[in-house]
């Protein structure tokens, strides 16, 4: 499994607001186990944020 950080969108800066514009997360390799725990913390902070949306990869 890999994550890496996407840039943010927004060209106005504010330290109120995440300085980051998503995660990118690839989980084909990782086990059936590592991907329920990552739907579980993704869910953690969906219940408290707001929904995470998924987007489709951009090869």
């Amino acid at each position: 499994m890999s994550v890496g950080l996407l840039p943010q969108a927004s060209t106005e800066f504010d330290y109120r607001q995440s300085q980051v514009g998503g995660l990118e997360i690839d989980d084909e390799e990782a086990t059936v186990a590592a991907q329920q725990q990552v739907e579980r913390i993704l869910q953690y902070y969906g219940d408290r944020f707001g929904a995470w949306q998924a987007i489709a990869p951009t090869f």
